[in-house]
């Protein structure tokens, strides 16, 4: 049962020891297969021949188009591998990470994805801590100038631990888990420089297709929110004078995206977005109702995500 694994990378020198974790701490490291975009410079570590499983695509950092472009690009290479993965270049995984996950979803209803923002490993010497364990998603709010949701989840407070799944109210994009049938269900769109959107267009295209989202009840993996270890792409293009022509772009991107979420584009005819709507706790977009912070009961918050 192979694991497609998908990462996405710009001048991350976390993505060797993140890909290390990942064949290290698996029962069955010959089952994964684990494609790369990696957008370098010269002076950057490549990962490539670093391990016969690892496939790497190429490409200078100067030509990078954002996070949504990269992943279409990398999901290309699917080959019918029956289970998905997508992480980011910063991430750690515990061990027996693959079996676990097969078996959390076998716990859920069907068709489903895991998915989460996960806790976070240190920096310094790449630990973490196992018992912290975070909520499902939910809507926190919308971008003032976008108009796309912004999803949160927070620490679930010890004494309300569970031993089953929290359901979810959105998909992340940092944590992905799921049969690689979601490839096809709802790929990727190569959407330029669009960062925010990215996960309210995969969440309205799975969620209309009968598709249900849950978070661990076990924390499997950990990621870096922080930015401090690493060149990002929006720096670079602001160094590069391309801040302008990034920002046309993105502009571009956002109103494709709306067009096709406001014409139904894309999506499934299972559920509708009305239907997430309520699900969601939307009143209307742009507001949600009073009752939405009921999800975040037993939690504390997390302030830098």
């Amino acid at each position: 049962m192979s694991i497609f694994i998908s990462i996405a990378s710009y001048r991350d020198p976390e993505l060797i020891p993140t890909i290390s974790s990942l064949i290290n701490n698996a029962d069955n490291p010959e089952l994964l297969r684990i494609v790369v975009f990696e957008q370098n410079g010269s002076e950057d570590v490549s990962v490539y021949g670093i391990h016969k499983q690892v496939q790497v695509i190429t490409t200078h950092y100067s030509n990078a188009k954002g996070p949504t472009w990269a992943r279409s690009i990398i999901q290309k290479e699917y080959n019918n591998e029956e289970y998905y993965l997508q992480i980011d270049s910063h991430m750690r995984v515990i061990k027996h990470w693959d079996t676990i996950l097969k078996y959390i979803l076998e716990l859920v209803p069907k068709p489903a994805v895991l998915t989460q923002y996960p806790p976070e490993y240190k920096l310094e010497d790449g630990s973490f801590d196992t018992n912290i364990i975070r909520s499902g998603l939910y809507i926190q709010g919308f971008g003032t100038i976008d108009g796309f949701t912004r999803i949160q989840s927070d620490i679930i407070d010890p004494i309300n631990k569970r031993h089953f799944p929290y359901t979810s109210k959105g998909w992340s994009a940092c944590f992905s888990f799921s049969k690689g049938l979601i490839i096809k269900d709802a790929p990727y769109e190569p959407y330029e420089h669009l960062f925010f959107g990215e996960e309210l267009d995969i969440t309205l295209r799975l969620f209309t297709r009968g598709y249900y989202f849950f978070s661990p009840h076990i924390s499997v993996i950990f990621t870096l929110f922080k930015r401090i270890h690493r060149r990002t792409y929006w720096q670079d293009m602001l160094y590069n004078g391309r801040e302008i022509e990034r920002k046309k772009q993105e502009q571009i991107s956002r109103k494709l995206l709306w067009t096709n979420i406001m014409k139904n584009i894309n999506m499934g005819n299972i559920r509708t977005i009305k239907d997430y709507m309520e699900f969601a706790d939307i009143e209307d977009w742009g507001h949600l109702k009073k009752c939405a912070k009921s999800f975040r009961r037993n939690t504390k918050r997390v302030l830098n995500r």
